[in-house]
């Protein structure tokens, strides 16, 4: 059973998804959790605690779904759209007219990984809709993966420490928010 600040750091994790946020340390969110520093600066003491995984699997987030989810990722294709012009006009024959029958298109489509869906034919120009690779959302996946296996190279990282002379009455304040804080979350 996950404990109380184990539920607090994943839903603010949670609630982080897609913000600025998103990217900051776990350790940070863990020190606005209630945790020692000392444990803040090891987030694997949390992350792979049972408490912790438990609610992972609890929100779709445990090992078989995040493999499904992106293998889909992988193999994940949009629907697009072209306009060709119609074939050749009753008074052209075929050999003058630079237009494309409808077997050529799917033919140059499927060269591309294109699968055609439906081609409409309108008084002017054939619509064309066919499913595409979403080449955005595999390189998404596939640097996911990279960095999953551990084949990128390790990011370089630099800790600064900084060391602020505080008077007691400016500590004393600090003090006071940053238990206020503590206990809000708590509530």
């Amino acid at each position: 059973m996950a404990t109380m600040k184990q539920k607090i750091v994943f839903q603010k994790r949670l609630e982080m998804v897609g913000t600025i946020e998103a990217g900051s340390p776990i350790g940070k969110t863990m020190l606005e959790a209630g945790y020692s520093k000392t444990v803040a600066e090891n987030p694997k003491k949390l992350t792979e605690s049972k408490g912790f995984r438990e609610l992972m699997e609890e929100n779709g987030l445990d090992d078989a779904s995040l493999t499904r989810t992106h293998n889909e990722l992988l193999k994940s294709a949009r629907l697009d759209h072209m306009i060709f012009p119609l074939g050749p006009k009753k008074h052209e024959t075929p050999e003058d007219a630079e237009t494309l029958a409808d077997t050529d298109i799917k033919l140059m489509l499927a060269d591309l990984k294109c699968t055609v869906r439906r081609i409409v034919h309108g008084e002017t120009a054939r619509h064309v809709y066919f499913w595409s690779p979403n080449d955005k959302t595999r390189t998404s996946a596939l640097d996911m993966g990279y960095k999953l296996k551990g084949h990128y190279a390790p990011e370089k990282k630099m800790t600064v420490h900084a060391h602020v002379n505080v008077n007691p009455k400016q500590q004393a304040i600090a003090d006071k928010y940053a238990e206020e804080l503590k206990q809000s979350l708590m509530e």
